[in-house]
């Protein structure tokens, strides 16, 4: 923790830096405000090759937004993300999987309703003596 600290501090960043909330009337923020709040609060070690134990951006691209969020509110770095709120540390890990949260199972052929049930191996075509190479 010493070493994060110093890390920190040697990159201007404050553990308790505080981010501005969303523009006036804006209720739902975006994931785009989450990249922001990424560049103020976290690139002092993600993404900085002196810090060998922070993943780096391209590493936290191929983690789901909920690993990300689950890693923030209950994982190894709860202790940085406080004083965001649940909508900030969301907009977060959005922003950083490049997917919206609850999206994961989304594109999961098993649930989606116009699949196939029985839905035999495919065979070789050219295997069928009827098969001459071309279309008739």
């Amino acid at each position: 923790m010493l070493i994060l600290c110093v890390c920190l501090a040697s990159a201007g960043v404050s553990l308790a830096q505080k981010v501005p909330g969303p523009p006036p009337g804006q209720r739902k923020l975006g994931s785009e405000y989450g990249f922001i709040i990424f560049q103020q609060r976290c690139t002092g070690c993600h993404g900085n090759p002196a810090v060998e134990k922070a993943p780096s951006p391209a590493a936290l691209r191929e983690m789901t937004p909920e690993r990300i969020y689950s890693a923030l509110t209950s994982g190894a770095m709860q202790v940085h993300a406080q004083g965001l709120s649940q909508e900030q540390i969301a907009r977060v890990a959005e922003s950083l999987s490049g997917r919206l949260m609850g999206t994961a199972a989304k594109g999961d052929a098993a649930g989606m309703p116009n699949q196939c049930r029985s839905n035999p191996p495919l065979t070789d075509p050219a295997a069928d003596p009827s098969w001459l190479g071309r279309f008739a």
